[in-house]
């Protein structure tokens, strides 16, 4: 059991960039000082001594309210101003799960969201989404608490309804505004992962990354913070975990840089292969491409919003050609997967894919073969006739969730 000392802090909060949500003057409501962000491993407890003041007024204060979303994972009980968090025993990777306490005076209230984590699957995506920044030779980005929480209520929705996508239906299980924001404005996915290898992978981002179309909005140079939530159940495969994700990338104007490559130019990758599963589909416009030997899609950005063409695509490695696939926003073709649901209705997929491309000024070069380990490799594009031309280097071994068969996937 872990037993934490708080310091005392009587300000209006924000807890880890979340919420004490209130639209009147802070003087007349009660306070909550913050609580930074717990991590408990299964059968783990934890006791938060609480900071709680009365509002000027005087208004006494009603008992406070404490609220687990999901009891069975992580139980929350209180006893004075000392709050015992318990993760079940069996519990699998979750995070981040909102801990609700609610202080009233009179007909006023104070909400404050703690943040807490079973097993440390969340730290882990975080620090592999900014190393895969790092291999397009782009700056780290900070934790977006709140968002990170809507997206673990975001995926119990998906994974308990068995509907992945960007909206959701009020009147169906776990339903949620927050839920809903993370559904509006995130990558989201579901992964099928051994449950041998869940404290080793990072399937949220490692697959998200290998996904053209959801990398390029992680790989923005102005980005600012990340979100990531995962929501984790049994699957129904044995020995298998489904996990339901969502990651919101936020944060910064338009980029100031002329252009942008995945991998950069002299970095190094450890991901050598499209691991399949997304929406829009990135090869419905290379119809000779074997999607079981689709190497890593390379990326390469201008920033320059607009319609996109690439010609002349090459990629080469120690003088040797490999065969690409190369396509912009005018070439993109997908007449094969059904409309996406997003709040406002349904997108056509080709439309999507086209747009994407174009808000960036992109475009992708898919080779048709996955790319080797420990090997330097020479790629160039024309960008609308703008020559774009880079060098990048492959890892001796590739992070596992790169190689065949290790998960299974659906992107959005």
């Amino acid at each position: 059991m872990l037993k934490l000392a708080l310091p005392v802090t009587l300000v209006l909060i924000l807890s880890a960039c979340d919420s004490l949500r209130t639209l009147v003057p802070a003087s007349s409501l009660p306070k909550i000082a913050p609580v930074n962000r717990v991590r408990l491993l299964p059968g783990q407890q934890v006791i938060l001594p609480l900071t709680i003041t009365p509002p000027d007024s005087g208004t006494p204060l009603a008992p406070t309210v404490v609220s687990s979303p999901a009891p069975e994972l992580l139980s929350a009980t209180l006893v004075g101003n000392e709050l015992t968090l318990q993760a079940s025993a069996t519990a699998l990777p979750q995070g981040l799960i909102p801990v609700t306490v609610t202080v009233s005076a009179g007909e006023k209230s104070a909400i404050l969201r703690i943040p807490v984590e079973i097993g440390d699957l969340i730290e882990r995506e975080y620090d592999r989404f900014n190393a895969l920044r790092a291999q397009a030779s782009l700056p780290a980005v900070t934790f977006d608490t709140g968002a990170s929480m809507n997206c673990w209520m975001h995926g119990r929705y998906m994974m308990v309804n068995e509907i992945i996508g960007h909206n959701q239906n009020p009147a169906l299980p776990f339903a949620s505004p927050e839920g809903l924001a993370c559904a509006k404005s995130s990558n989201v996915a579901w992964n099928e992962v051994p449950l041998s290898k869940l404290s080793v992978l990072t399937p949220s981002t490692s697959t998200l990354f290998t996904a053209p179309f959801h990398a390029l909005g992680m790989l923005r140079p102005t980005q600012q913070t990340v979100g990531i939530g995962v929501f984790t159940v049994p699957s129904s495969y044995p020995n298998y975990a489904r996990l339901g994700s969502g990651i919101t990338s936020s944060g910064g104007g338009i980029p100031s840089v002329q252009r942008m490559t995945f991998p950069g130019d002299k970095a190094t990758t450890d991901m050598g292969r499209y691991n399949g599963g997304e929406w829009p589909d990135p090869l419905t416009a290379c119809p000779d491409l074997d999607p079981q030997k689709a190497g890593l899609p390379l990326i390469a950005a201008t920033f320059i919003s607009g319609a996109t063409t690439a010609t002349e695509a090459t990629l080469t490695s120690a003088g040797q050609d490999i065969p690409v696939c190369a396509y912009g926003s005018m070439q993109y073709v997908n007449t094969k997967d059904k409309p996406g649901d997003y709040v406002g209705g349904l997108i056509n997929a080709q439309d999507m894919g086209r747009n994407i491309l174009q808000s960036s000024g992109a475009v992708f070069v898919i080779p048709k073969q996955p790319l080797e380990g420990g090997k330097t490799y020479q790629a160039s594009v024309k960008i609308n006739g703008q020559l774009v031309q880079w060098s990048f280097m492959t890892a001796v071994t590739f992070q596992e969730q790169s190689l065949p068969g290790t998960t299974r996937q659906q992107i959005r």
